[in-house]
C-alpha cells in the first residue's frame, strides 16, 4: 500500500515538474531580456528549479535520514547572508518532495569534509566558488550519490551535476558524466527535455 502511495506521489510530481518546465521554456525571452549573466536572475530561477531537479532522482527514497527528513544543503563561502536568504526562500515555497518533508540548513565545504557520509539529497551553491573549492563539493556529491546544484554559468560544464541553460529557452542543465559517476538514476522524461553536458 505504501508503494502504491509512493507512485501516485511521484506521477503526481512528474506532472508538476512538466508545468514548471513549461513555465520555464515559456518565460524564457523574458529572462533573457534581463540577460543570461544577471547572478540574481539565475539564483531565483534555480532556487525554484532545484527542488525538482532532486525529486527527478529516481532513487530519492534512499536519502532520508533517521528523522524522515530529506537534507537540502545551501553552501556558502563567504556570502551568509545571501545564502540565508536562499534558506528562508527555500522554506516558504517547498515544504516536501514527494511528500517527503525537508530539513534546509547552510553550511561549508569545511563541514562537507567532516561529515563524508551524512545523507544528504542536495547541495545548492549559492556563490561563484573557486575551481577547486567547486571540484571538491562535487567529488563529495559524487561519493556520497548527492546532487549538486549550481545555477551560475559554467559551472555545470566544469562537473556540476544540474544546474540551469538560458539561451532562447530555460531549460534544466546536466551533466552526464559526472551523473554517471555518481550512480545517480534520472527520470528519462529529465533527459528528454534538459541540457546536457558530458
Amino acid at each position: 500500500m505504501l508503494l502504491n502511495r509512493l507512485n501516485r506521489y511521484r506521477s503526481k510530481f512528474i506532472k508538476i515538474l512538466f508545468l514548471y518546465l513549461f513555465l520555464f521554456f515559456f518565460q524564457g525571452m523574458f529572462f533573457l531580456l534581463m540577460a543570461d549573466d544577471n547572478v540574481e536572475h539565475r539564483i531565483n530561477i534555480g532556487l525554484k528549479l532545484f527542488p525538482t531537479i532532486v525529486g527527478g532522482n529516481l532513487n530519492l527514497g534512499n536519502k532520508l535520514n533517521d528523522d524522515g527528513k530529506l537534507l537540502l544543503l545551501i553552501a556558502v563561502k563567504k556570502n551568509h547572508t545571501q545564502a540565508q536568504i536562499m534558506e528562508h526562500t527555500l522554506r516558504q515555497t517547498v515544504n516536501n518532495i514527494y511528500k517527503y518533508p525537508l530539513s534546509i540548513k547552510v553550511t561549508d565545504n569545511l563541514f562537507l569534509q567532516k561529515n563524508q557520509n551524512l545523507k544528504i539529497a542536495g547541495i545548492f551553491i549559492s556563490e561563484k566558488f573557486p575551481k577547486n573549492e567547486l571540484q571538491s563539493i562535487i567529488d563529495f556529491g559524487i561519493k556520497n550519490k548527492t546532487i549538486v546544484f549550481s545555477p551560475f554559468t559554467d559551472d555545470v560544464e566544469q562537473g556540476a551535476h544540474a544546474g540551469i541553460f538560458i539561451r532562447t529557452q530555460i531549460k534544466p542543465a546536466l551533466n552526464i558524466t559526472t551523473i554517471k559517476k555518481t550512480g545517480i538514476r534520472f527520470n528519462k522524461l529529465f533527459l528528454k527535455v534538459a541540457k546536457l553536458y558530458e
